[in-house]
């Protein structure tokens, strides 16, 4: 059977809002009788771009996660609400526009993506353009995007181009743990993250092809990364509220190892490692 979804670059997004505006264009003043009735102009974004700042200056990292209805496989939202909430046999979750009628319906999507129509007295959200879907043509956000970030299609086609994308590119949906199995799919989303640089305390220059160790102080768990041809280096993926220990063993350099506690915005970033250079190297 067809099961639709989306695949999400977020290292293309642009922060150009193109996907907002097309979402706008499709439903503002415009009845799809019987997915949806028209968008207000103010307030809703079926389709929103989320910018998100980490850490603080000079080490600042910005992000951008175009976020639309999960469309989720077990939706929260439905199970709240069954009478006014459906799931099609293509996976698309529909809000019925003339029986949503509960304020606390915006409250049952633990990702925030449905919205209350004051003027209407009804809950609403992204439809996955539907309307536009059994006419044989994609979402209009999939449509607008001028960087090719959103991509729509066939989740139980695996040659279908968004199964490949999701395969070969290992994406992942946004908070799995929730259970709500979402069908859109992210990569370059960000995840907890420690980074830091090495420079040679004696010559002020780039230390690059250095081995660093990250270890999780809870699990004991041991990972690796070489610092960069600018000296950088980063570990992501990693857990929000744990302490890890950073440690730096380089030939001709004292080792160097400090403790690492990943805050709540989930980067850290621990600045200008100086190696310094040992007088008499083995």
């Amino acid at each position: 059977m067809t099961r639709y979804g989306l695949f999400i670059d977020s290292t293309k997004c642009i922060n150009c809002h193109v996907c907002t505006l097309s979402c706008k264009d499709e439903f503002v003043d415009n009845d799809h009788t019987p997915f949806s009735v028209s968008q207000p102009d103010t307030g809703h974004f079926w389709i929103n771009v989320i910018y998100q700042q980490r850490g603080g200056y000079p080490n600042v990292e910005l992000s951008y996660l175009p976020t639309p209805c999960m469309h989720c496989d077990n939706p929260p939202c439905m199970a709240a609400y069954p009478d006014a909430i459906y799931k099609r046999p293509d996976g698309i979750v529909i809000v019925d526009p003339t029986v949503s009628t509960d304020r606390g319906i915006v409250d049952s999507c633990p990702y925030g993506t449905i919205y209350w129509n004051e003027d209407l007295g009804i809950g609403q959200k992204c439809t996955m353009c539907v309307h536009r879907v059994e006419e044989g043509v994609g979402p209009k956000c999939v449509l607008g995007c001028p960087v090719d970030a959103i991509i729509f299609g066939d989740l139980d086609d695996p040659n279908s181009t968004v199964s490949k994308m999701i395969r070969e590119r290992m994406a992942e949906p946004l908070h799995p743990e929730w259970g709500a199995e979402p069908k859109v799919f992210y990569i370059g989303a960000p995840t907890p993250t420690v980074a830091g640089y090495l420079m040679d305390n004696s010559t002020k220059l780039d230390v690059e092809d250095i081995t660093v160790t990250l270890t999780n102080l809870l699990t004991g768990e041991t990972v690796m990364a070489k610092s960069d041809h600018a000296g950088n280096f980063r570990f992501e993926g990693l857990e929000n509220g744990r302490t890890y220990t950073v440690r730096v063993e380089a030939p001709g350099y004292y080792p160097r190892m400090r403790l690492v506690y990943v805050r709540r915005d989930g980067f850290r970033h621990i600045g200008t490692w100086r190696m310094l250079p040992k007088l008499f190297p083995k």
